[in-house]
């Protein structure tokens, strides 16, 4: 297997953009963006690189783990540094700000520790393709100069799973992952233990082969959002039983399937004006 020459003219910007730097930090969260960024960063400035993986209820275990993992296979030196978003008002009430107030916390933390390190730069794992959509957590970053190495060379959700392919990165093809608040409806009041069982119930229906997948959650009702490709089997008798009782056992109600299947943001929508 080779990479496409577009791919590869890519991958030869981003890393003379990464050899403009000698000793960076890195923000691995586990997923394929930041797994990449994580590669090209070692693979140009070796042992100028540490990986930065931050901690806390609103991360899905599963990534914390991967990002772990993925430092292990690079031998690249890593950070876990805790962090509680439930001290910011924003993100206990899942305001419209959360995102950006989490975000700008987590910046601000993350110079602290580049600047102990000897680093010059922060860098992230955003990609072109979230310039498209709304990121509160990118006007954070371009606030306090974090630099997105892969977003300023163009770099498309597709090209980066066609290089982390191509370097046998594991997790290379598995569906993107977000913070746990985002499970939940603007201007709800969040407690760790709400996002805890959202992720329980997510970790258990990736561990059947199910993805992408987001459980939203509404009161005593919870809205799964599951591709409908994958429908049929989630149906299967003993499979729903499991889901319904694990539901159940972490005191939602009702569960309820979406019939438009799985839906990048959803929680984000605004509802569809009423016919005048």
């Amino acid at each position: 297997m080779s990479l496409s020459p577009a791919t590869a003219r890519k991958l030869a910007d981003l890393q003379a953009l990464l050899g403009t730097w000698q000793r960076v930090v890195v923000l691995l969260s586990g997923g394929v963006d930041s797994s990449v960024l994580m590669r090209a960063a070692v693979d140009v400035l070796g042992s100028g690189v540490l990986a930065l993986t931050f901690t806390g209820p609103h991360y899905p275990a599963e990534e914390v783990a991967a990002a772990s993992a993925l430092a292990q296979h690079l031998g690249v030196p890593q950070r876990l540094e805790p962090f509680d978003p439930f001290i910011l008002p924003d993100f206990r009430q899942n305001t419209s700000q959360r995102c950006y107030a989490c975000k700008e916390a987590l910046y601000r933390r993350s110079w602290e520790i580049a600047a102990s390190e000897g680093a010059e730069a922060i860098l992230d794992g955003a990609i072109a393709d979230d310039a498209a959509v709304e990121r509160p957590g990118l006007l954070a970053a371009a606030a306090l100069g974090s630099r997105s190495p892969l977003r300023e060379t163009g770099w498309h959700k597709s090209e980066i799973r066609e290089l982390g392919r191509f370097w046998g990165l594991p997790g290379w093809d598995r569906p993107a992952q977000s913070c746990l608040a985002t499970r939940f409806p603007p201007d709800t009041l969040l407690s760790p233990q709400d996002l805890q069982q959202v992720d329980q119930v997510e970790s258990f229906l990736r561990q059947q082969g199910f993805g992408p997948v987001r459980l939203r959650v509404h009161g005593d009702l919870v809205r799964l959002e599951l591709p409908p490709v994958q429908w049929a089997r989630l149906l299967q008798p003993q499979t729903l039983a499991a889901l319904q009782h694990l539901t159940q056992s972490r005191g939602w109600r009702y569960l309820t399937l979406d019939l438009l299947g799985y839906q990048s943001g959803s929680m984000n929508a605004r509802p569809p004006e009423a016919n005048t």
